[in-house]
């Protein structure tokens, strides 16, 4: 009888396990697509901060430059 219990016990405990495994992963999901988000915007704005001081460099006059 207590065999079965015990049992009885790690599935109960196997299929928690199994529940919130799936739940972590659900959440890294989500976490590492946020995180991909946030890096694409971050990429973006440094090209435009690139772009813009390129426009700036290109509107000095030439003997600024030296």
């Amino acid at each position: 009888m207590i065999m079965w219990i015990l049992l009885f016990g790690l599935a109960i405990a196997a299929a928690l396990l199994v529940v919130h495994q799936g739940r972590n992963q659900s959440d890294f999901t989500q976490r590492l697509q946020r995180l991909e988000a946030d890096n694409q915007q971050l990429r973006q704005r440094v090209q435009v901060l690139e772009e813009l001081v390129l426009e700036k460099e290109k509107q000095r006059p030439f003997d600024e430059l030296k």
